[in-house]
């Protein structure tokens, strides 16, 4: 996380939680979410997947997002 932290602060991206667990999903899941603080202040430290696809997307996504926290 202060790896990830050094990073984003040296880019001039926000240092957030929300960013920091983004990022690793995207480098270790291959999965994208989405900010909860982009849906209202009740949403910060929290994350949205978007689930409107097929669901055999969907179960690829969730698949790997269980094997990269099962890695942890």
């Amino acid at each position: 996380l202060a790896e990830e932290a050094t990073a984003n602060s040296d880019t001039g991206r926000a240092v957030t939680a929300e960013n920091i667990v983004g990022n690793w999903f995207v480098e270790n899941a291959k999965v994208q979410l989405n900010a909860g603080s982009s849906y209202g202040p009740g949403g910060e430290n929290h994350m949205r997947m978007n689930v409107a696809t097929s669901r055999q997307t969907l179960k690829l996504a969730l698949d790997n997002m269980a094997a990269a926290l099962n890695d942890l």
